[in-house]
């Protein structure tokens, strides 16, 4: 995940850095790109835009992405991979939630490391994920070893218990049937396929939650980020990251106002309930006449 360069090549290695082998460019990738009439599944009638990112995009504008003409509704950012702890979660975790997008963090699988110390780093850099956070994701993909079942149960178990919400999988048929045929199927699958119209999915699974088709231009970010797809409504989204309503809002206003930089009071946005520097004299006024 995060879009790179196909000019810098399939492998990342990073001077001084173990663990930083996340694949650079997945759209020229075949294996990505690889499609069985027989286990495709399309998207239904509704579904929901957003992205993922990593630091390879750099100090990301995130008022311009939640602005952006795409509408997108959730961004997921990565924490690490390995021992490479990614300089540019803190921020983005924090920014996404400002500006009233639902957030998501991924970690990318090492199947030489150890299991519980992957998911410990989860656990403390997320912590008991809250409503409207979706839950973490393991991106499992090419990379160095061999990935196994017991090790990753290990990890979901952890993560389970410490973020208080069952993981999703990320993946590809193309290197997932490589290892596996049914385990984890009963884990929310976010499936790459780029390219297609309906996505295939690995063995395990017979449906998707989401789907990376692409990658694009975002406002507020240089050069092509990872695009994805919410098999779902917006409701159907904030169910999922289990969204809830204190103030009086449905979700969708919810997120609605926060893309303005306030909070969401008696059905309404407010800019007397805008959070900190979030509030400035625009967004009040655009909350104020919403």
């Amino acid at each position: 995940m995060g879009w790179r360069s196909a000019a810098a090549g399939m492998l990342l290695v990073l001077s001084g850095c173990q663990g930083a082998r996340e694949p650079q460019d997945r759209f020229a990738d075949p294996r990505f790109n690889t499609s069985q009439d027989e286990v495709r599944v399309c998207p239904g009638p509704s579904t929901v835009p957003g992205i993922d990112v990593s630091y390879y995009q750099g100090t990301i504008d995130w008022n311009q992405v939640a602005g952006a003409p795409a509408g997108y509704k959730f961004a997921i950012t990565r924490i690490n991979d390995g021992s490479f702890m990614d300089p540019q979660f803190g921020r983005n975790w924090g920014e996404i939630q400002r500006v009233g997008l639902i957030r998501g963090a991924y970690q990318f699988w090492e199947p030489n490391d150890d299991p519980t110390y992957q998911a410990n780093i989860v656990i403390n850099a997320v912590g008991q994920l809250g409503a409207g956070d979706l839950p973490v994701t393991l991106d499992v993909e090419w990379t160095t070893g061999t990935p196994t079942a017991t090790d990753i149960q290990t990890w979901v178990n952890l993560v389970t218990q410490g973020t208080g919400k069952t993981p999703i999988i990320y993946t590809a048929v193309g290197y997932w049937n490589q290892y596996f045929t049914t385990e984890f199927g009963n884990l929310p699958l976010w499936v790459a396929n780029y390219n297609v119209t309906c996505p295939t999915v690995p063995s395990s699974w017979s449906d998707w939650v989401f789907w990376q088709p692409n990658g694009a231009l975002v406002p507020g970010i240089s050069g092509n980020v990872d695009q994805d797809v919410f098999n779902g409504t917006l409701a159907d989204l904030q169910a999922f990251a289990g969204a809830v309503n204190t103030n009086g809002c449905s979700g969708s206003q919810v997120t609605a106002c926060g893309n303005f930089g306030c909070a969401c009071a008696d059905a309404q946005c407010n800019g007397g309930f805008c959070p900190g520097t979030g509030c400035n004299t625009t967004s009040t006024n655009n909350c104020a006449a919403f």
